[in-house]
């Protein structure tokens, strides 16, 4: 069957290429895609540029995935691209011009915003600003992209602390400064200090 839309019925469908390949995989076992033993530099930099193109889509469009992470971005691959393809949507809401929505679950604890993880409830629904989830999202993901899998915090302990942050495997790899940085303002413990993800954009672009 060819990709495309139909209905039947009243049931709206959406067919999709299929996708055997997942970011998880694909960061763990480079070898077996690219005979390399780890992403090079430059393909690092652009699944984290392109995975930010996908986030900023669903931002403009008042979408919140809520459940971003290694094994929900499928990896195209066509020749020698690799394309990110962010899937999974069961989690998603709807929010509305303030980017709050009325929610009552959560994705991954690590990938989700303390100030997510501050006012959920799992027993009441809760109106909760999702503004600066995507960039906290997108910075854990570039954390696993140009460390080679490994996670920025310690996946059990909701106190997230950037000091805890070590950058050395990115260093060794020989990313540049500059992402470095930027991981570290999108992982800023206070929604406050840390910037959206249009400005998380546009840097990663610049």
């Amino acid at each position: 069957m060819d990709k495309g839309k139909f209905e039947v019925r009243s049931t709206f469908f959406i067919v999709m290429e299929k996708i055997e390949l997942n970011l998880e995989t694909f960061i763990h076992h480079p070898e077996k895609y690219i005979n390399e033993k780890e992403l090079r530099v430059d393909l690092g930099l652009k699944l984290c540029k392109q995975i930010a193109n996908g986030l900023l889509f669903l931002w403009e469009n008042n979408v919140v995935h809520r459940d971003i992470k290694l094994n929900n971005i499928l990896v195209l691959k066509q020749a020698k691209h690799y394309t990110p393809v962010i899937c999974d949507f069961g989690l998603s809401k709807v929010v509305d011009s303030n980017k709050k929505c009325m929610v009552n679950d959560i994705g991954s604890q690590i990938h989700t915003a303390p100030e997510i993880l501050k006012v959920f409830s799992g027993s009441a629904q809760v109106n909760t600003d999702f503004s600066k989830q995507p960039s906290w999202e997108l910075g854990v993901i570039c954390f696993e992209i140009c460390s080679g899998g490994n996670l920025p915090f310690d996946p059990y302990d909701p106190t997230k602390s950037l000091p805890d942050i070590d950058f050395t495997v990115m260093r060794k790899k020989g990313y540049p400064k500059e992402l470095e940085v930027l991981i570290s303002e999108l992982l800023q413990q206070h929604s406050s200090d840390r910037m959206d993800i249009k400005e998380a954009h546009q840097k990663l672009n610049a």
